[in-house]
């Protein structure tokens, strides 16, 4: 609390006072907030996850507005972050140096991975006809399924699973409804209450 506050104007030390009266009076004091920011280098890998987190909710939230392609994308994306594309796949870590930069397997922490969900979900259940992008984010969700079961979070593992029961039953045929056995029940129903009203008489 001593200390003066960064937005206030920094005090000269009252030794330096005659000393700067020497000086120019018009010289601004110059104080240094903060120092150099360096976000590639200074941010956690658990922090930039939390950030990109927020970003996917922000995303979610106007996903509506969001175009087709949009949506394939970010399917893709998710595919190609978990690092295994089937259950006998091993990871694929690609180098930076290699050029797939946005293809390469990345820390996937909660804070993505509910977002991440999210929007796939969406993606599987949402009011759309494109079949191409039911498959692709079925395909994203066995995906992280199968890498929530790498880091065995719980949290993970049972939204992944119920996203990947979700999207079975997406590609399940719903079966028409029979009404063979409506008219037999209804005369059953009309035989049964014929017999009540009878015994009352």
């Amino acid at each position: 609390m001593a200390k003066p506050s960064v937005y206030h104007e920094a005090i000269k030390p009252a030794a330096a006072a005659p000393a700067a009266k020497t000086g120019k009076a018009d010289d601004p004091d110059v104080a240094e907030l903060s120092p150099a920011l360096e976000p590639h280098g200074s941010i956690r890998a658990t922090r930039r996850g939390r950030i990109v987190g927020a970003v996917l909710e922000l995303y979610h939230a106007k996903i509506g507005l969001m175009p087709l392609s949009s949506k394939m994308d970010f399917c893709e994306f998710c595919v190609a972050w978990t690092g295994k594309h089937r259950s006998d796949d091993k990871a694929r870590i690609a180098s930076a140096e290699s050029g797939e930069e946005k293809w390469r397997r990345v820390p996937m922490p909660w804070e993505l991975f509910q977002p991440a969900l999210r929007i796939v979900g969406h993606c599987l259940l949402g009011p759309t006809n494109s079949d191409q992008l039911r498959t692709q984010a079925a395909r994203a969700s066995q995906c992280l399924y199968l890498r929530a079961m790498e880091t065995m979070d719980a949290r993970a593992v049972l939204a992944c699973r119920s996203l990947v029961r979700l999207s079975q039953m997406v590609e399940e045929p719903i079966p028409e409804p029979s009404f063979a056995g409506v008219e037999a029940n209804m005369a059953e129903l009309e035989t049964m209450r014929a017999n009540i009203l009878s015994g009352k008489k």
